[in-house]
């Protein structure tokens, strides 16, 4: 199993796809492990010739945890899980690459960007917010009642398996698209047999809420970028995503009207190309 190391911390990664292609680091969100994304959809990247590098953020799945169940306060912040990423690319010799965020990996993603832009070739940044505050929020509770729902503290593999679905029907409330609770429920069932450490949940959620990015710095970048977000997103309203795209002055962005907090099936093999040709503008503009 690969690990990266960044001072203690250890990064759990795996890598799909052709070797020869272009790296694209793929960062899940909060709480979630990097089973959270879909084989499917890391197949479609993978078909178009993108070698994918997905990772567990530290305090989940197979990462190092930063504390034990009764340390929940913060214990770092998002540049400290950038640093996390680094460590992956250093681990496998990249000098350059391609990174995809979702959420909280979105927040990471922009913090990549900003604090090692020589790194990166191109970014796709998903349904997150260029800081923590209740500008970007879309409602004015979404940062309490959306972003907690279903992450009380389990007594069982089976009540913890009911909360993950009841999380995942939160970020897919008022979605157009169909919710698969089959699905959610069998990778609530792979995330507990992972790894089931709630209080890890509660130090990402402090890095997160601390997130205040150098937004001036990210308006001096001008590689290649694609910004996707939801209308109907429960959690960040699309001013988060659009705000993100005027920043980033190479950007496309990509705004679905019926899309919550989610990367739906039936928008896959767009989300896919929107990657390919974002990755494809990055390796053409590094010759």
């Amino acid at each position: 199993m690969p690990y990266a190391h960044n001072g203690d911390i250890s990064i759990y990664y795996e890598k799909y796809g052709p070797v020869d292609g272009p790296a694209l680091i793929m960062i899940e969100g909060y709480t979630a492990q990097l089973v959270g994304w879909d084989k499917g959809f890391v197949q479609k990247l993978n078909d178009l010739g993108i070698q994918t590098i997905l990772l567990d953020n530290r305090d989940v799945g197979l990462s190092s945890q930063t504390g034990t169940p009764d340390q929940t306060d913060k214990a770092y912040d998002i540049t400290d899980m950038a640093n996390d990423v680094l460590a992956v690319a250093d681990a496998e010799k990249l000098k350059t690459f391609n990174i995809m965020g979702e959420s909280m990996g979105g927040m990471i993603t922009q913090e990549v960007l900003v604090d090692y832009p020589d790194r990166i070739s191109s970014a796709v940044i998903m349904f997150t917010a260029p800081s923590w505050g209740k500008e970007w929020m879309s409602t004015a509770d979404s940062a309490e009642s959306g972003n907690n729902a279903g992450l009380d503290v389990a007594s069982n593999r089976d009540q913890a398996i009911d909360l993950f679905v009841s999380r995942e029907k939160a970020c897919h409330v008022n979605s157009a698209y169909p919710f698969n609770e089959e699905k959610a429920r069998q990778l609530g069932a792979l995330t507990y047999d992972r790894c089931y450490r709630p209080d890890g949940w509660r130090r990402q959620q402090a890095a997160t809420n601390s997130f205040s990015l150098d937004q001036n710095k990210l308006g001096k970048l001008t590689l290649p970028a694609a910004i996707i977000h939801g209308r109907r997103d429960p959690f960040f309203s699309p001013k988060a995503g659009i705000r993100i795209s005027q920043l980033l002055r190479n950007s496309e962005l990509h705004i679905y009207s019926g899309m919550a907090h989610e990367i739906p099936e039936p928008l896959w093999d767009e989300f896919a190309q929107i990657a390919s040709r974002t990755i494809q503008r990055g390796e053409s503009s590094r010759g």
